[in-house]
């Protein structure tokens, strides 16, 4: 059994050749594993390749911790691992934590785009290094042609313990500004069955406890959800890779299909979402220190209390699949953002119609999907990592939003009359156990609620308030929220 050992020790820089920048240009960190030779265990658990993508999350603590990568033994054989950036541009320095037994990675490639071959940067006889953890800073003449793919090989052979490798970052920094799409292009198709999208972005980079938006365009195919008893076993749409603290998730906890919204705050908080099969439409999910929010084709859904998030661990964002309960997700996925704040109305639709500046405020991660193929999906964010297991790329993409209107329609399970109205409305419902109502304005406050008496027809007099755009929401006793519009004048 290994050993998870917490001992923190003084970091130390170890620089090979005299080439390296004083002043280091901006980090560029890992955002992919091409190939490897070996992994102590597979993703999500400790120790796997891909948790030498991304920013360290290890160093500068130094020990056998399970968020740094190492191959599969020590004093048997040679490891490699290659790994890929979205970098654009030539480089000069590589960066490598090492977090374990440092003083084994004996040779570094870079990989000519023009090429393919790999030109060797970086060489050095292996030795034990002192028992803290270090950067291994390399330096070299500037690259001719840009860097996008690093090979690491090391003298696992001849190590007495564990190498492991916490992040790797290269300088300088040459990403692609990216351009915010506003044609829908491509989609990621899940299957239902084994298909899963792995982003390996680190949750704690993308969200904060008290501030959080995961938004996306959806089209769920998925006829039967799954049938569970906790929310958090359903089918992933976007959730944290641990399951069971914040995301949303298809299935069927009280009789009816339902699209989840959820978050744990110390007990399990969450609402559904009704929806139409084969039916393109976007969500986002919006959580601050006291609400978690609901919108849908950016028209606030729901609102409910819900306190910070409880736990936001060390996994990546899920797509397609609950690495928790083992439920898949069947239907498309498209246009994926998240934010380490909670949007308001006015942010959600801007991202709903693809309006999405790279300084967005908040804007932590930007999926569009649109060169999606059997490897990865690029992220603009350059926030670790993607990977696909089985996902097959849609061409269809999301449909023309502008012909989507901005409201939730159940005019079939609740009557309002008159509407528009100047303040006096009365509500009826039609084939549902109604049990209460909330009235929001379009800023997204709620303006009243009221539990409904049962199988009556309720009156309000909301001639209070001014002329404008209110949306009706009523929850029923299987937890389903109805939306519908009223207009006031």
């Amino acid at each position: 059994m290994k050993a998870y050992l917490c001992s923190i020790f003084f970091a130390s820089l170890f620089i090979s050749g005299g080439l390296l920048p004083l002043n280091a240009q901006q980090r560029l960190f890992a955002g992919r594993v091409n190939n490897f030779s070996t992994e102590y265990d597979v993703y999500p658990q400790g120790w796997s390749a891909y948790q030498i993508l991304g920013v360290p999350n290890v160093y500068p603590a130094y020990g056998d911790i399970e968020d740094a990568f190492n191959p599969e033994n020590f004093g048997i054989q040679r490891d490699f691992i290659d790994i890929g950036y979205d970098n654009y541009g030539p480089i000069d320095s590589i960066f490598i934590y090492q977090t374990y037994t440092p003083g084994f990675i004996d040779s570094v490639f870079v990989k000519n785009p023009g090429t393919q071959a790999w030109d060797l940067v970086y060489s050095a006889i292996p030795a034990p290094g002192p028992p803290v953890s270090s950067i291994l800073a390399i330096g070299f003449p500037m690259t001719s042609y840009p860097v996008n793919e690093l090979r690491l090989t090391l003298a696992n052979d001849t190590a007495p313990d564990w190498v492991e490798i916490d992040a790797v970052s290269i300088s300088p920094a040459s990403t692609n500004i990216f351009t915010p799409e506003t044609i829908p292009g491509s989609a990621l198709d899940f299957d239902g069955v084994d298909d899963a999208f792995h982003s390996y972005s680190n949750l704690l980079n993308l969200i904060t406890d008290t501030g959080a938006t995961f938004t996306a365009w959806i089209n769920i195919h998925q006829n039967i959800a799954p049938a569970i008893t906790d929310v958090f076993d359903g089918a992933c749409v976007l959730c944290d890779a641990d399951g069971t603290y914040i995301g949303v998730y298809l299935g069927n906890a009280g009789g009816s299909d339902s699209l989840y919204f959820y978050n744990y705050d110390g007990a399990d908080e969450f609402f559904g979402m009704d929806y139409t099969l084969d039916t393109w439409f976007h969500i986002a999910l919006v959580h601050t220190n006291d609400q978690l929010k609901a919108y849908k084709n950016g028209v606030l859904y729901r609102t409910i209390p819900s306190g910070s998030t409880a736990y936001i661990g060390m996994r990546a964002l899920e797509m397609g699949f609950n690495l928790s309960s083992g439920a898949y997700f069947e239907g498309e996925i498209d246009e994926v953002t998240t934010f380490n704040k909670g949007l308001n109305i006015t942010e959600v639709n801007d991202v709903m119609h693809m309006n999405v500046p790279a300084n967005m405020p908040g804007l932590t991660a930007y999926w569009q999907m649109s060169n999606c193929d059997a490897s990865h999906t690029y992220n603009p964010k350059n926030h670790i990592a993607d990977s696909l297991d089985g996902v097959s790329c849609s061409l269809s993409g999301v449909p023309d939003f502008t012909a989507i209107e901005n409201t939730v329609n159940e005019t079939s399970s609740i009557d309002i009359y008159p509407n528009p109205s100047t303040g006096i409305v009365h509500i009826a419902f039609n084939n549902i156990t109604a049990n209460y109502v909330a009235i929001y304005d379009i800023a997204g406050r709620m303006i009243h609620q009221m539990n409904i008496p049962a199988d009556e027809i309720i009156t309000l007099d909301l001639s209070q308030y001014p002329a404008g755009i209110y949306s009706i929401q009523v929850l029923d006793a299987n937890q389903k929220t109805y939306v519908s519009k009223l207009i006031i004048h």
